[in-house]
């Protein structure tokens, strides 16, 4: 995982009252980087693994009650401190933000038995950025990507969305040539393609942090052949896809790959319909009468949205959703695309060779240790208990 953002809450049926007032931040006050109720400016603090921050914050509900944190990690700055290839491991990923936060708890001297009132099995994954690699045999193909990925977007959703202006859910395109990479914006989840330190786009934030190690010149120089596809899904989409506790992923690599692929299949068109002419009576067969006119309308060249059937109707709009959705279940065709760009989309490029990622990085042994969750790696988590003794003996060697 590039990125995860997760809440912990305590299994604290059996702590009383006084006793959770103990944690940091849970009366507004318990440490001065703490003050206040709502949700606050992150603390950032350091990986005890790797020295790189991450942040925490203190939940607290509407009314002003401590509910639990709030942690946001970058996995590979945390472990191995290096954020460039990495395995998309949800629960490596939650279990290493628990053990930091176990970390920083202790460190405002927290009694054991309240650290271990949190778990990975009592939290809840809030955003989640999950990650892509294409390989290439240079840095000029991986370019040659980003430019035909930023053209389908821009065609399919750019010139889209001004036809879909009145609906939720309708994706928007964004990105900057000047910055080297592109995003497509949705409400639930973005899409973020790039080339890796290209010189000629240097990226804003370098993926590896505070020169905790030397990354070899032979590492950057492979990480530069791969496109890089982040995927982000927030809160909505975890929501509406059961995928808000870390057990909800599973440890399958390949599976949680397949669903990311999945996503940016259909948000650059590959597995959507395009054909350039009317089909025939066959592939329409169980669409009504109306449906037929407002396609051949729209095979005419023609906008559909102006079509005679929707003059006079007291919702225009959602009438013309409607008989688009009907359409789209029956035929696979999106007459909310304008014809003049399903005929450019038609044509385009194909895209699967853009589209075709690997887990296997086949990577020099000596540089499995810049890749969080790999096999060879281990991430270097400590048990609360041996984080507790530690600090206890700092405090008595201090």
């Amino acid at each position: 995982m590039r990125n995860l953002v997760i809440n912990f809450y305590p299994d604290s049926k059996n702590i009383s009252r006084k006793k959770m007032r103990l944690l940091p931040g849970y009366t507004g006050s318990c440490c001065h980087e703490l003050g206040g109720k709502t949700m606050l400016t992150p603390i950032n603090p350091p990986s005890y693994i790797s020295g790189s921050d991450f942040s925490v914050s203190v939940v607290y509900g509407v009314s002003g009650q401590w509910k639990g944190y709030q942690v946001e990690i970058y996995p590979g700055d945390c472990s191995v401190s290096c954020e460039l290839l990495t395995h998309n491991n949800p629960m490596a990923a939650a279990q290493l933000a628990l053990s930091l936060l176990q970390e920083w708890l202790i460190f405002w001297d927290t009694p054991l038995d309240l650290v271990k009132l949190f778990s990975v099995a009592c939290s809840k994954i809030r955003r989640a950025t999950a990650a892509l690699f294409v390989p290439f045999d240079s840095i000029e193909e991986v370019r040659t990507a980003v430019t035909t990925l930023a053209d389908r977007a821009e065609l399919l959703h750019n010139q889209k969305i001004s036809w879909a202006t009145d609906y939720r859910d309708r994706l928007q395109f964004h990105g900057s040539r000047r910055n080297g990479y592109w995003e497509l914006s949705l409400q639930d989840h973005s899409i973020r393609f790039f080339a890796l330190n290209d010189p000629a786009h240097w990226m804003s934030r370098v993926a590896y942090s505070h020169d905790i190690v030397v990354i070899p010149a032979e590492y950057l120089a492979l990480c530069q052949r791969y496109l890089f596809i982040e995927v982000t899904v927030k809160k909505r989409w975890l929501t509406r896809n059961a995928k808000v506790s870390p057990a909800d992923w599973g440890w399958d690599e390949v599976l949680i790959n397949d669903e990311i692929l999945s996503m940016v299949e259909h948000d650059f068109g590959l597995r959507q319909n395009f054909p350039i002419m009317m089909p025939t009576d066959a592939a329409v067969k169980g669409l009504g009468t109306r449906g037929k006119n407002l396609m051949a309308w729209y095979f005419d060249g023609s906008d559909p949205r102006h079509h005679k059937m929707f003059v006079g109707q007291k919702k225009p709009h959602d009438v013309f959703a409607e008989n688009c959705d009907e359409i789209k279940s029956i035929t696979g065709i999106d007459l909310t695309v304008p014809f003049t760009n399903v005929q450019q989309l038609a044509a385009h490029q194909k895209l699967e060779r853009f589209l075709t990622p690997s887990t296997d990085f086949d990577l020099p042994p000596d540089f499995e240790q810049y890749v969080f969750a790999s096999p060879e790696m281990t991430v270097g988590t400590k048990s609360p208990e041996v984080l507790f003794a530690e600090h206890q003996l700092d405090q008595f060697e201090g």
